[in-house]
Order: structure tokens, then C-alpha cells, then sequence
């Protein structure tokens, strides 16, 4: 199942400073922007480059995460984004193994100046930051992505589960929407 770019299919939630689809970035009390980057609700021109990962909800997911990441981010021309990028996904594809239920996709996008990603997985419960404790050794994982990713958000799917998103090399500009 595609889940790419599915915004007009699903509500999201932004956790960035690029401007909203749908709702404009409206604060809630939670504190989250609830919309989605206006480049990903009106994705024209689409990403030049795809890429489809389905992952087994194990320990190994991230390991062939970040394989695929490096191996399709060097082929894009985005090297400088590798590390980042790899950073993201062990991050967000750890947590769909150890939070979420069932198998687990990841898909990558580049038009070749910024990488758009996310993570699926079956599960229903949704992403929360939560605050870092000095003494935890774990539960970080949301905090380091929201410190790294450009922009970064979660959509629930109409057919059931969640997908996490994220934006590197956006540098503070978000990337620009043709045709409009």
C-alpha cells in the first residue's frame, strides 16, 4: 500500500515552521501544529525520485533502514543529508517496531535539494514527545528528530494506522510549489 504523500488523504500534524495546508499551522492545546507543509498537500511537481522500503516489525528494521537510506540518498546526490537522514529513520523506524503494530514501510522522496520521508506502520497509538529525562535511557527518540528534521509531523491513515514524516535540507526555506 502507498502511503507517499498522502496528505490529501489524511490529517497531519506538523511540528516545524513552514506554512500549513488545510488549517494553517493552528496551535491546540497540546502545543502541535496540526496541518501539513503546503509543498506535501499540492505536491507539484511530485518528488523526482522515489524510494519503497517495506521493513519486518523487528530489531533489524533500523539496521536495513539506514542501508537503504545511505545507499539512496548517495545515489540522489544528497550525501550531506545522509547522516541526518539515517539519524531520522533509525529513530522513527525503532519506534514503530517497539510502539507500533504490524509491518512497517518506509518511502523517501527527493526533488534534488530537499528529502521528504516516513515511516507506516499498523499501529493506532500515535507519536508523543515526551520530556527528556537526564536519568532515562531511552525516550529520546521524538526529541532528537524534532532537534534534526527540518520539519517533521505524523498522519493518521483513512485505512487504519499511522505514518511519521519528515524534511531535511529544506534549510528554513520551504521547498517550492510549481504550478500554483
Amino acid at each position: 500500500m502507498s502511503h507517499f504523500l498522502a496528505a490529501e488523504r489524511a490529517q497531519r500534524v506538523g511540528c516545524g515552521g513552514f506554512e500549513y495546508g488545510a488549517e494553517r499551522g493552528a496551535a491546540y492545546d497540546d502545543g502541535v501544529c496540526r496541518g501539513v507543509p503546503d509543498f506535501v498537500a499540492n505536491p507539484a511537481p511530485a518528488p523526482a525520485r522515489t524510494y519503497d522500503c517495506p521493513l519486518a516489525p523487528d530489531a533489524g528494521s533500523a539496521r536495513t533502514a539506514r542501508a537503504a537510506v545511505r545507499r539512496e540518498l548517495a545515489a540522489w546526490g544528497a550525501a550531506e543529508l545522509v547522516e541526518d537522514c539515517c539519524l531520522i529513520v533509525t529513530e522513527l523506524v525503532t519506534n514503530a517496531v517497539r510502539h507500533g503494530a504490524g509491518a512497517i514501510h518506509l518511502r523517501l522522496g527527493t526533488n534534488g535539494r530537499w528529502v521528504y520521508g516516513e515511516v507506516y506502520d499498523g499501529g493506532e497509538h500515535l507519536p508523543r514527545v515526551r520530556p527528556g529525562d537526564p536519568d532515562a535511557t531511552g525516550g529520546r527518540g521524538l526529541l532528537i528528530v524534532d532537534r534534526v528534521a527540518d520539519d517533521w509531523g505524523w498522519a493518521r491513515m483513512p485505512g487504519g494506522g499511522k505514518i511519521v514524516w519528515f524534511l531535511l535540507g529544506a534549510r528554513g526555506e520551504p521547498p517550492p510549489v510549481t504550478g500554483a
